[in-house]
């Protein structure tokens, strides 16, 4: 059994701030594509919800968060995951840390695992 003593502060924020900006990115795309089958929906029965917010607003507003949001999260991602990892550092030099059980694989193992997946892969 190992435990997990420190984290990095640099390593585990960078990841996290990708993580979180890999989200907002998607939520940016799902918001833009949901704009545009609103658009098409609404401007079939003739309408827009409001006088104004015709394909522009809606799409324009989603590029918005697919943009500002993505470089939002990466931001916030970096400066939350440098506290979580900071915060951790100190509570785990008083409280200890994660526990961890891990198993060794042998060399020859791991050959075996890499051809299986390279015969599954050829497969496909």
């Amino acid at each position: 059994m190992y435990e997990l003593k420190k984290i990095d502060v640099v390593s585990f924020a960078k990841v996290k701030a990708v993580i979180l900006g890999a989200i907002m990115f998607i939520v940016g795309v799902v918001y833009v594509v949901l704009a545009l089958i609103a658009f098409f929906i609404r401007s079939s029965f003739g309408t827009t919800l409001y006088e104004g917010t015709g394909i522009g607003y809606s799409v324009g507003t989603g590029l918005l968060i697919l943009i500002f949001g993505t470089i939002l999260g990466i931001v916030c991602g970096f400066i939350l995951g440098a506290i979580l990892a900071a915060i951790y550092n100190l509570m785990a030099g008083k409280i200890g840390g994660i526990r961890v059980n891990l198993n060794q694989v042998s060399f020859k193992e791991t050959n075996n695992l890499r051809k299986n997946n390279n015969k599954k892969n050829n497969r496909s």
